[in-house]
């Protein structure tokens, strides 16, 4: 059993249980046709906690989480709702786009600030130009982040970086503090392992067994780097990349915005 509880209100005090199916998340097709991933509250609760034993440096306790991704989508679920709820944090009502909305939600909460964004948002944000208020941790998923993106995110707002790897079915595996080390740790109740048909995500903070659509390449117990997704393989007059990769390419040229793979 689980609370979820307000302690700040003094007025709500549930407790539910933990095998208590809590969302259904559907995958977003890009690996494959869309299909619905159950989660219960007590795998949504321990991966939250996970996640946030990730963060103690800085602490994010009593922290104001400003999240530019949809509470619907499972990032925003996990990173913003879940882990403002397991580690005592408020959320800003917003869910600001544009960097001037950025800003002024992130003046509007009191410190410590907490990022909860994507790639895309941060690059739009750092080539805006426009003064960003101090933040205590920035986070980032949903897509590869460059090393040279996450130098300038910090830089701009005078914060680490924690990058977050997960998908749909496993929910967050690991984290790395981008521009430290380009190995992921595995959260604590995550654990990894690999057969014929590829690798998988089992644990606490895991529904069941759940797929990993890319290659891992294990560094030391608990730690891996990352490599191709499997179903962003492109094989072009005999070379082989990936989608992801040739979209960072194009990224670093001068003058391109954006590039989807």
């Amino acid at each position: 059993m689980y609370p979820a509880d307000l302690p700040e209100t003094g007025i709500l005090n549930v407790t539910v249980p933990a095998a208590q199916q809590a969302v259904i998340l559907f995958t977003s097709g890009s690996t494959g046709q869309p299909k619905p991933v159950p989660k219960s509250w007590g795998v949504l609760v321990k991966s939250a906690r996970a996640a946030g034993a990730h963060m103690t440096d800085p602490g994010i306790e009593g922290g104001c989480l400003v999240g530019t991704v949809p509470h619907q989508h499972s990032y925003g679920l996990e990173s913003v709702i879940m882990l403002a709820w397991q580690h005592g944090m408020s959320v800003a009502a917003d869910t600001p786009l544009f960097p001037e909305d950025v800003r002024q939600c992130m003046l509007r909460i009191p410190a410590p600030r907490i990022l909860v964004t994507t790639p895309v948002h941060l690059r739009a944000l750092v080539e805006s130009g426009i003064d960003l208020p101090a933040t205590t941790l920035v986070l980032s998923a949903t897509a590869p982040l460059s090393s040279e993106l996450a130098q300038l995110s910090e830089t701009r707002f005078s914060a680490p970086l924690l990058e977050i790897y997960g998908c749909s079915e496993a929910g967050q595996v690991a984290t790395r503090f981008t521009t430290r080390c380009l190995t992921w740790c595995c959260l604590d109740d995550v654990v990894l392992h690999q057969d014929e048909h590829g690798w998988w995500a089992t644990g606490a903070a895991v529904e069941g067994v759940a797929p990993l659509q890319d290659v891992l390449e294990p560094a030391s117990p608990g730690e891996f780097t990352l490599g191709p997704r499997l179903a962003d393989m492109v094989n072009i007059a005999g070379k082989r990349s990936s989608l992801s990769y040739l979209s960072q390419v194009l990224m670093s040229i001068p003058g391109v915005r954006m590039a989807c793979s």
